[in-house]
């Protein structure tokens, strides 16, 4: 286990993470050129000044009354911006889910009738921006609810990508990291209307525990709040209440990591320590994490170390040590044995409190998707679904899994940049991939206009 974790240290600090301090690129879509559009009947179109895929239409409304804009990039799919009753006068309009390279046709619908059509050419897709390959997509299958994804891409000279794609893997949003800093854990708001955007120093190759931040972002790039994040090291979670959970390396390399909490105001307290618990079991290991989900049924944290291949469950207000699963002395059992899972990423409880995880095989020659029933009773983890045994997918480091709301399961498959969606029966219905990529956190959206800044 432990040449595992010294390994994964390597592999994150060798394997395309070294930066070029001086080649700093924020905001990173280059300001359209594009001129916007004279207006025709009322409404005008123009690129976004940071988002190119994002186009503002512009209009003088005449009376009164609920308005909206229809607009199209493909024949037959129609979409509309959300209805808003509005004043008389000029107002504004974010168009949101277009591709790059795209021409979008838009009309605008008000009580006075509907205006001319508009046209606008969106830019090509970004120099350097990771191209998808969409190997399987049975529109019959997937979940319907779960229309973009969000997620981060290794983008070669120590940079990542944070996107947004569609079902068809076409990119409708793009931020590149700053130099020195990486997009690892990019996640979406607890209450689903705002973007979490992790600037990690740790794992963007200069090893900083001292200056990590994550920006609260709107999909416009408005930021909302932004986290200043000692001793960051690498996953974090968002709270209900708008604090943001991680874990906290001591920023002198000593081997502790505590579980704490971080408020916008600057402020953070320590929870639970991770050195203290293991000396309490006369453990001697370091501590070392990848993951850290919040579950607000049970009021706890699921803590998941990579070091020690074992995931504790926190109690949210006392911060005691309440169970833990995995490799550990005295954690729960598994049945059937085989179903052990190792190097763990992105365990959380489900909503059917079921423990879900992405993990290795025993052999460690693949990827796959692990659920279990935490029976407390025994003090057995009792496995009731697996994704992808047997299918020879491997992904060394990272990984994640999600269920969607039809009972789909999601799969991260981690440093081999593959995206797969599963039915209940284990058939891939979404396969999507990056050859030669790596990849960070991942996460379905529903509607890109929840993730839009208020609008009058």
């Amino acid at each position: 286990m432990r040449s595992m974790v010294w390994l994964a240290t390597l592999w994150l600090g060798c394997s395309g993470a070294q930066t070029t301090p001086d080649e700093v690129v924020d905001p990173t879509t280059d300001p359209t050129q594009s001129t916007p559009q004279p207006p025709q009947g009322g409404l005008s179109l123009r690129a976004h000044d940071t988002f190119a895929t994002i186009v503002v239409a512009s209009w003088d409304q005449a009376t009164a009354g609920e308005a909206h804009v229809e607009f199209f990039f493909e024949e037959g799919d129609v979409r509309r911006s959300p209805a808003r009753t509005l004043e008389a006068g000029p107002h504004e309009e974010l168009l949101l889910g277009i591709p790059y390279g795209v021409e979008v046709t838009a009309n605008l619908v008000t009580p006075a009738g509907t205006s001319e059509a508009v046209n606008l050419q969106i830019d090509p897709a970004l120099d350097g921006m990771p191209e998808a390959d969409l190997t399987i997509h049975d529109e019959s299958g997937v979940d319907p609810g779960s229309n973009y994804v969000f997620l981060s891409l290794e983008g070669g000279v120590g940079r990542w990508w944070a996107l947004l794609l569609d079902r068809q893997a076409r990119v409708v949003w793009a931020n590149r990291s700053r130099g020195g800093a990486i997009h690892l854990h990019p996640r979406i708001g607890w209450h689903g209307n705002t973007l979490l955007l992790d600037h990690n120093r740790f794992w963007g190759g200069t090893y900083d525990l001292s200056s990590s931040t994550i920006d609260r972002i709107a999909i416009d790039g408005t930021v909302l709040e932004s986290f200043d994040m000692p001793g960051h090291h690498h996953a974090f979670t968002d709270t209900p209440w708008g604090e943001l959970a991680y874990g906290q390396r001591a920023v002198n390399g000593a081997s502790d990591e505590w579980l704490a909490i971080a408020s916008a105001d600057g402020s953070v307290r320590r929870l639970w320590s991770c050195r203290e618990w293991l000396d309490s079991l006369k453990i001697d290991e370091g501590c070392a994490s990848n993951t850290v989900n919040y579950d607000p049924v049970s009021d706890t944290y699921l803590h998941s170390f990579y070091s020690l291949e074992t995931v504790v469950e926190v109690d949210g207000k006392t911060g005691a040590t309440n169970r833990w699963f995995g490799h550990v002395d005295g954690a729960y059992a598994f049945s059937p044995a085989d179903s052990t899972f190792f190097w763990q990423h992105g365990t959380h409880y489900t909503d059917d409190g079921t423990l879900l995880t992405s993990s290795l095989t025993a052999a460690r020659d693949e990827i796959v998707v692990r659920e279990y029933r935490v029976n407390t009773d025994t003090q057995t983890l009792e496995e009731v679904f697996n994704f992808g045994v047997g299918d020879g997918v491997l992904g060394r480091f990272m990984g994640e899994a999600h269920r969607l709301g039809n009972g789909n399961t999601l799969h991260n498959s981690g440093s081999l940049a593959r995206l797969r969606e599963s039915t209940p029966d284990g058939t891939v219905v979404w396969d999507v991939q990056w050859p030669g990529r790596e990849i960070g956190r991942s996460t379905f959206v529903s509607d890109l206009y929840d993730l839009a800044p208020p609008r009058p």
